[in-house]
């Protein structure tokens, strides 16, 4: 074998290599050629669909409309709606396909614009044919339609037609690309292996006779014989091959003789590996008396057994002749250790408690381990004349023995304190019950037992809810259960009613903690009968309920339903009457009646009757039913006589100011009325006057008529204000309706108050926009706005702003007037649409008026059934908005 072995072994792999690769790029480079022209076939493709595609969708709309004119048939629609609805995204995709080649694109542009050209032609057509369908067969006999159509079919042919010539090169282009890479790929199939079987037979002859000689002296050294060598002659591959065997066996006869050696040792280090077996097995005896005695221990938890066990256990391990077990008391472990159990032992010889002082005097020849569980002493075993000197086992025992006195003491100390708390609980005043987390009873006191009627027996393993809660109220108390539950440790305390065994209704306070009791918890409840402090509070609540709705309640009419009401709710009683006296029929009639939504009709008693009387006045009486026949104790019967004088006094005093108050309109109205007349000679009289009908006024007289004109013509205002209010105090006010322009009544209303603004220092800006006619009263309405904005002015500090805005809003139109003035305190805003009220605000900045104009603003609104209302903070301005209806066929219109 020669040296340029490898070398041609390399020069022939690379030839085949090369030649391969070569193949393969031509071949790929083919391959790539055919992707290329299959693309641009499905590009063709693309287009040539989308076009088809959105000539389609012009049809549809061309033969679906035609349907549709020439039957009436709306079922010809269907695939008009459909083709109008596609049609924009078949020609996106259209455009989309012709991006990349331009005169293409050009064609789809286009055939974009005639299609959509003819929708709107189609749109038309349809509305057309909607509305006079004879007119629209017309239009689509004249062939406009078609034509159309068909310009788009030249356009589609045209786009079509090229990319067919450009598929069929694309096609051609294809299959040579395809039928070159055949050829080749089959030459390269051929060659290749042909060129590799060659290299096969020369590398076969060069290698694989050393090869077989190497292959005999192997199976020679597996069979034992590690001094065969075979010839190192040749310089190449094989013989470097050859010279690592012969190295290879000369190592292996080498470690063998190393062997050999390393067993002999291996022999020696048997005999010490006995002993150290020997000791193992010894440890484990002691392991397992250690597992044994704290098995023992940990078995056990009670003390009386536990504490003969451990001590016998103990004693047994150190192999003493005796024994005692000190223990700590479970109730008070500060007194000390003592004696608790003993072992072999007289009892009277040994100290009743364990001291160092004992320890030190009396037990010299005894062994003492002590007992404790982190740093707390438990107790002392003391062991006589132990045997075993192995003290650190005996610790590690005692230790565990420590462990389950400690469970034991636990245990013990638990009982205890359970016995305490149940003496407790049988002492305490307040019933106590625990319920599961299933809400099922789990505890019941002897106070319960006298609190509810059930004996313990009776409640055990009941569902609290079900046993005592009434039905209105159990799926509140359920969710209470599980919201305190999932709180954990938090307690709380509610009120309840409850249900007695009997069926009368308590109510109750109950204290509730949850108690985790191993893996479930519990709750526990301290519960205590309330019912005479809530009767006191009812009491209470029912004065402070209808001192509340009469505070509350403004209208006369609206006095009495309202204390039915608190009444009702607050005492619980579903059905309330106000009866009275009927002189004409002798017999008093029902006046008012209030009834609990959950009163389903079923029969009621009678409860009590409350006598609305004060002195010489009377109002007729109360009369109050509930479910149940439920003595009035004395405290709310106090109450509910207080109550009826009350009420009483109430009516009687709102019934006095109702009549001053219609004296007082009416008295209005007639000083107002007997005013004007003279107010309407005086004030043309000064006009002639002021006009110099009656000669030449002087400037200084002018200059008194004109303050004369300016005081009455305010008097004059002032008193068709007040005539105003009594029209609307009476329910006469009539109003002048004809269509209304808002927008040039809110301009007239601004450039009046525009003088007096710019006096004041104060931007007037008005913001309106067209609205459609109102129906509504003009001069009313300019009374609305001069109003708003000449309060806007008046409250607005020089340097501030007006703003005057109208518009539609939601089927109205709305007013809006906002300022950047002191404001209205909070408190004040509900009060500022009542007559004759001023804001505090005004009266202390002295601004003249005396309280109608809001008044007047939301009768008017109201009046042309609108709203207004105001938004206001003190320091930043305030706005009103009045809003007013759009008439339906005008909001229909727009």
């Amino acid at each position: 074998m020669t040296r340029g072995l490898t070398a041609r072994l390399v020069l022939v792999g690379s030839i085949a290599f090369l030649l391969c690769v070569a193949t393969f790029a031509v071949v790929l480079s083919l391959v790539n050629d055919a992707r290329d022209a299959s693309d641009s076939l499905q590009v063709s493709n693309d287009r040539t669909a989308a076009a088809d595609r959105t000539l389609a969708l012009v049809v549809d709309l061309e033969t679906g409309l035609r349907g549709y004119v020439v039957t009436g048939d709306d079922t010809f629609l269907q695939p008009h709606a459909h083709a109008i609805t596609a049609l924009p995204g078949a020609q996106r995709d259209l455009l989309d396909a012709t991006a990349s080649d331009p005169r293409q694109a050009s064609t789809a542009g286009r055939l974009v614009e005639r299609s959509n050209a003819y929708l709107e032609w189609q749109r038309d057509q349809r509305a057309r044919a909607e509305r006079d369908p004879a007119a629209a067969a017309i239009v689509i006999a004249t062939g406009a339609g078609k034509r159309q159509v068909d310009a788009i079919r030249v356009l589609v042919r045209d786009l079509v037609s090229r990319e067919d010539r450009a598929a069929r090169e694309e096609r051609q282009h294809l299959e040579g690309s395809t039928s070159r890479a055949i050829t080749l790929a089959t030459i390269g199939l051929l060659g290749i292996p042909l060129l590799l079987a060659a290299l096969v037979y020369a590398s076969a002859r060069r290698v694989s006779r050393p090869l077989q000689r190497l292959s005999r002296a192997a199976r020679r050294v597996a069979g034992g014989d590690l001094e065969v060598r075979v010839d190192e002659s040749g310089a190449s591959e094989i013989a470097e091959l050859s010279r690592s065997f012969n190295s290879m066996a000369e190592s292996l006869a080498v470690a063998r003789q190393e062997s050999e050696v390393y067993n002999a040792e291996l022999e020696a280090q048997g005999a010490e590996l006995a002993v150290t077996i020997n000791a193992l097995e010894l440890e484990k005896a002691r392991i397992e008396t250690f597992h044994d005695v704290v098995s023992a221990f940990t078995s056990e938890v009670e003390l009386d057994r536990l504490a003969p066990l451990l001590l016998s256990k103990l004693r047994a391990a150190a192999g003493a002749r005796g024994g005692a077990l000190y223990v700590a008391d479970p109730v008070t472990p500060e007194n000390g250790l003592r004696l608790r159990e003993t072992a072999a032992l007289d009892r009277s010889e040994l100290p009743e408690r364990l001291t160092a002082d004992v320890i030190a005097d009396e037990l010299e020849r005894h062994l003492l381990l002590p007992l404790a569980s982190s740093g707390r002493p438990l107790g002392a075993v003391t062991l006589l004349d132990p045997i075993s000197k192995d003290l650190a086992t005996l610790q590690r025992m005692a230790d565990a023995a420590a462990v389950a006195l400690s469970n034991a003491l636990a245990l013990e100390s638990a009982r205890y304190a359970a016995e305490i708390n149940r003496a407790v609980l049988e002492t305490a005043h307040d019933a106590f019950v625990a319920v599961d987390a299933d809400r099922r009873i789990t505890a019941w006191t002897p106070q319960a037992e006298a609190l509810f009627g059930y004996s313990e027996w009776e409640a055990r393993d009941q569902l609290v809810d079900e046993l005592l809660i009434p039905a209105r109220w159990r799926d509140a108390y359920r969710t209470q259960h599980e919201e305190l539950l999932a709180a954990g440790m938090e307690t709380r305390r509610f009120e309840v009613p409850a249900l007695h065994r009997d069926g009368h209704r308590m109510n109750i306070e109950v204290s509730v903690s949850p108690l985790k009791v191993g893996d479930s918890w519990q709750v526990n409840g301290f519960v205590r009968d309330i019912g005479e402090r809530v009767a006191h509070e009812r009491s209470r609540e029912a004065q402070r309920a209808v001192s509340q709705a009469l505070a509350e309640t403004a209208a006369t009419e609206d006095v009495v339903p309202r204390i039915l009401e608190a009444l009702g709710r607050t005492l619980r009683w579903p059905l309330a009457t106000h009866w009275v006296p009927d002189p004409l029929a002798g017999e008093p009639r029902r006046a008012a009646e209030w009834q609990d939504p959950d009163y389903a009709g079923e029969d009621l008693p009678v409860s009590v009757s409350i006598p609305i009387s004060s002195g010489p006045t009377g109002f007729g009486l109360f009369e109050f039913w509930q479910r149940r026949r439920v003595a009035v104790d004395d405290d709310l019967s106090e109450a509910l006589d207080a109550i009826g004088k009350l009420v009483a006094e109430v009516l009687e005093r709102r019934r006095a100011e109702a009549e001053a108050d219609r004296l007082k309109n009416e008295f209005f109205a007639l000083v107002s009325h007997e005013l004007r007349t003279p107010l309407t000679s005086i004030i043309g009289y000064l006009e002639l006057v002021l006009e110099e009908e009656a000669g030449e006024v002087p400037e200084e007289q002018r200059r008194f008529l004109n303050v004369i004109e300016r005081n009455a013509r305010r008097l004059q205002r002032l008193v068709g204000d007040l005539l105003f209010v009594a029209q609307v105090e009476a329910g006469t006010l009539s109003l002048d309706r004809r269509d209304v322009n808002l927008e040039s009544v809110v301009l007239e209303a601004v450039e009046a108050a525009r003088p007096r603004a710019e006096q004041a220092g104060v931007e007037l800006v008005a913001e309106t926009e067209p609205l459609p006619a109102l129906d509504g009263d003009p001069d009313r309405l300019s009374q609305v706005v001069d109003n708003l904005v000449t309060n806007a002015v008046k409250f607005t500090p020089t340097g501030g702003r007006v703003t005057v805005s109208s518009k539609r809003c939601e089927g109205a139109a709305v007013i809006t007037v906002t300022d950047t003035g002191i404001g209205i305190p909070e408190d004040e805003q509900d009060r500022l649409f009542e007559r004759f009220y001023r804001a505090r605000g005004a009266t202390d900045a002295e601004v003249q008026g005396i309280g109608l104009g809001l008044s007047i603003v939301r009768a008017i609104a109201r009046g042309h059934g609108g709203e207004v209302s105001l938004r206001s903070e003190p320091g930043s301005g305030t706005t009103f908005t009045v809003e007013l209806p759009i008439p339906i066929h005008e909001v229909t219109r727009l």
